[in-house]
């Protein structure tokens, strides 16, 4: 059970991890337009509620031995700011395009870091960056997969896309700890 305060300020209260996971997938799945569709992640970015729930599911997944965010792919600067406040880890977002990189914050060569992105064809563009800083990838987690490619065993999905719309929670989500 996950505690959460009362937005009035009331006692603590229990929720079921799996509750809040299939709320937070419904509000993705209402939110996002086009779950496959780079520019879907605008909408539930710019959602307080949404971005910060993400956010805390994500940071549940990084390991205390990382030591930065790598945030790659569509709506990285957001994202990876959501999930530095909520881990308290500095981070950087990237995008590559083709041979351009543009980057945001910065990493230190030889850094253990934790790569998150919106899907899975976001990481497979990292291996180049990981490689010339020397780091070394302690997590890879998404928000989603991609369709129906499954998520490798090294790379937690919260989300898995059904159909071309819904969203649904992936086995576990939001219950590591």
């Amino acid at each position: 059970m996950v505690a959460h305060s009362h937005p009035d300020g009331g006692a603590l209260f229990d929720r079921d991890p799996g509750v809040i996971a299939t709320e937070l997938a419904a509000d993705l799945s209402a939110t996002w337009i086009g779950p496959l569709a780079d520019e879907g992640h605008e909408e539930w970015m710019s959602r307080p509620s949404t971005l910060r729930r993400v956010a805390a599911a994500l940071a549940d997944g990084v390991s205390p031995r990382e030591t930065r965010i790598v945030c790659v792919g569509p709506g990285a600067e957001v994202l990876g700011a959501a999930v530095s406040l909520a881990t308290g880890l500095s981070f950087v977002a990237v995008a590559v395009h083709g041979d351009a990189e543009e980057r945001f914050g910065h990493v230190y060569d030889g850094e253990r870091v934790a790569v998150i992105g919106v899907r899975l064809a976001a990481a497979d563009v990292l291996d180049d960056y990981v490689r010339r800083h020397a780091l070394t990838v302690g997590s890879v987690q998404t928000v989603v997969t991609d369709g129906d490619r499954p998520a490798s065993p090294e790379i937690r999905a919260l989300f898995k896309v059904d159909g071309d719309v819904k969203i649904v929670a992936s086995e576990g989500t939001l219950q590591h700890g």
